[in-house]
């Protein structure tokens, strides 16, 4: 039976989102510095039908085929973690429920949890709500008013999940470590440290890095699931409206599935807006960067953002919402990208113009947020901090 050190635990492990992509990438790291990590735990998921580059020889452990038909994350997992004799457990924490099972089936099989902040913890402490959503619904002041009274309960729920990570919590980026040491300044101070890790590159720097520039066509590319929690990407169909028709011989390129698809296709039917193609999952998204000018990203709530991580590494100018979270790591407002605020759709139009008609600035933003990236998502760095922490307690 196969034994490991360190196992990384999914939700699933077919699904193509951020998560995925942090993890794999940190699979590949670590396994190039000789540590053992091909373990993959998944708590559901279809064989065959992964969407993921992961490591070659990555073992993958489903939770949900039990021989008795019977499941439940802790039991099962806790089995799982003692079968395998996992001494540390890689997750992703950004749910409470989730994390307080995972913390627990650790707790049985004397492993030590790593929980992973992918995202920003706002995430499921609020919801942002713009203005003019409240002007049309206004029943959403009433949904306002009942998360403004369940904020400090949820607020408790998250200290009491934190306080059982005695190794420490890791976090995708600065902005998001910010954010729990804010909201809890003495407990990460003495008993629950956070480590900020920036995920390491997932392309390898083009070769041809120095003239990327000069092959770029007149494209802009929005990356996302197409969701209205936490990505907002209508917000991108109506930006790209105020101002289509002013650049006819640009194109908007849409990459990525979710329940808002049919919907923005069919506005952008109705509305005749032009130049907007939808792509759908694209696995492979070096191509569409390598040849895009410009991205742009809507998203209320961000961990990093791997899509605008990528996209600078082909000197891509950026664009994006100053949403909670780690976008901040990335972009500084004029010097690395642009930022507007939050379901400001006139801001946004106004921002992509702006970039379309400077030339100049455009690839200075580039080239500028391409260095910062570099230096942002090194490898050894993050190694070094991986290293000092599952070290703890060792």
């Amino acid at each position: 039976m196969y034994q490991s050190s360190i196992a990384f635990l999914l939700g699933d492990y077919t699904t193509f989102g951020g998560v995925e992509r942090v993890t794999a990438t940190l699979m590949k790291l670590f396994i190039s510095a000789g540590m053992d990590s091909k373990l993959l735990i998944s708590v559901q998921g279809k064989p065959g039908c992964e969407r993921m580059f992961y490591p070659p020889n990555t073992i993958v452990t489903l939770l949900n085929q039990s021989q008795d038909g019977k499941f439940t994350l802790v039991d099962r997992l806790a089995v799982v973690l003692k079968d395998k004799q996992v001494g540390n457990l890689v997750f992703p924490a950004n749910n409470v429920t989730f994390t307080n099972a995972v913390l627990e089936a650790s707790r049985r099989a004397n492993c030590r949890p790593i929980p992973v902040f992918h995202g920003s913890v706002y995430a499921s402490l609020t919801k942002f709500v713009s203005a003019q959503e409240f002007y049309q619904k206004p029943k959403l002041m009433l949904s306002a008013l009942v998360r403004k009274i369940l904020y400090p309960w949820k607020k408790l729920r998250l200290y009491h999940m934190l306080r059982q990570c005695y190794a420490g919590v890791v976090t995708v980026s600065q902005g998001c470590a910010d954010e729990i040491q804010q909201l809890f300044p003495v407990l990460t101070s003495k008993k629950v440290p956070v480590f900020s890790v920036i995920n390491p590159l997932p392309f390898s720097v083009p070769e041809d890095h120095a003239s990327l520039l000069n092959n770029k066509c007149k494209e802009i590319v929005f990356a996302a699931r197409l969701e209205r929690t936490h990505k907002n990407a209508f917000m991108v169909i109506k930006s790209w409206e105020k101002i289509a028709r002013k650049y006819s011989d640009w194109s908007l390129r849409i990459l990525g599935d979710g329940s808002l698809r049919d919907e923005m296709e069919q506005y952008t039917q109705q509305h005749k807006i032009p130049g907007v193609h939808f792509e759908g999952f694209v696995k492979n998204m070096a191509n569409r960067f390598y040849q895009s000018a410009i991205t742009v990203l809507t998203s209320d709530y961000e961990g990093l953002s791997m899509v605008l991580v990528e996209a600078a590494l082909f000197k891509n100018a950026l664009i994006s919402t100053r949403s909670y979270g780690g976008v901040s790591d990335i972009i500084e407002d004029g010097q690395t990208g642009l930022f507007v605020e939050k379901h400001r759709t006139e801001q946004m139009a106004e921002a992509i113009s702006r970039l379309i008609d400077n030339q100049a600035l455009r690839h200075q933003l580039a080239e500028s947020v391409f260095t910062r990236v570099i230096w942002l998502c090194d490898c050894d760095t993050a190694l070094s901090v991986w290293r000092k922490l599952l070290a703890i307690n060792n």
